[in-house]
């Protein structure tokens, strides 16, 4: 359990990533729950359905967010942005909808959607620290932006500067991942870290080797494509007509057909 200070200190880091989930205590690791709603303390559920009693157990939705670093060496993502869109809406460029629990695989929110947008750490100067829920307050705190309305609770966020040296790779570590990670193009397989997949990273140097090879590669086949069978086979001429076009033997070829 954090105390009042590591959870401020917690809170300045950026989320890494984001789900939703129907039950509080199977959140996947590394998660914390939003459980309470930041104004007046009630239950943050994001699926009121009002139903819950004898042998039947009411839904809930709990928006969980993740601000651990994952220890690998794939390229680290930071959430940059949040928006609630109605089910009918078209997903906003670059972002990703958040449409079904991470535990149980069912709907995520009645008739609205919460998408994400997450950037690489070395592209991002600012990041997502923080989500709060709102359940009568329908104005933002000050330093918060409106996400949207999910079932008559607001979903704000906070954006903040990065640290300089959070999560970001040095030139030297950079230079290391590519040189460990793509020694062999052909064979090289696209790693899966956490919930999110990762890209192999080239270096341009590879690629512009790969390029050489490949052109290199292409034009032999078309300088070998223009052979056919009997092209590599040396001339030579019929003894007969050698014999034949030499000028000392013109009389001789004339009484040869006589």
């Amino acid at each position: 359990m954090l105390n009042r200070s590591q959870e401020m200190e917690e809170q300045c880091l950026p989320i890494v990533s984001l789900v939703i989930v129907a039950d509080k205590s199977r959140c996947p690791a590394n998660f914390v729950p939003i459980t309470s709603t930041h104004d007046d303390n009630s239950d943050a559920d994001l699926w009121k359905d009002g139903f819950g009693f004898g042998i039947f157990t009411r839904s809930v939705r709990y928006l969980a967010v993740n601000r651990r670093v994952a220890d690998t060496n794939g390229p680290l993502e930071v959430l940059t942005d949040l928006a609630v869109i109605s089910d009918k809406e078209a997903v906003p460029s670059s972002f990703i909808c958040l449409d079904f629990t991470v535990d149980t695989k069912e709907r995520a929110l009645k008739k609205k959607f919460l998408c994400a947008r997450f950037s690489p750490r070395n592209e991002a100067l600012d990041a997502v620290t923080n989500i709060i829920i709102l359940g009568k307050t329908k104005r933002p705190p000050r330093g918060y932006s409106l996400a949207g309305e999910v079932d008559g609770m607001s979903i704000c966020f906070k954006v903040s500067t990065i640290p300089e040296n959070y999560g970001r790779l040095t030139h030297s570590q950079s230079h290391e991942l590519d040189r460990l990670g793509n020694c062999n193009l052909s064979s090289a397989s696209p790693a899966v870290t956490g919930l999110y997949p990762t890209v192999n990273r080239h270096s341009t140097s590879d690629l512009d080797k790969v390029g050489q090879n490949v052109i290199q590669s292409t034009n032999q086949h078309n300088i070998n494509a223009v052979f056919r069978g009997i092209d590599r086979v040396p001339f030579e001429l019929n003894p007969l007509f050698a014999f034949v076009l030499s000028e000392k033997n013109v009389v001789s070829f004339v009484n040869f057909f006589n």
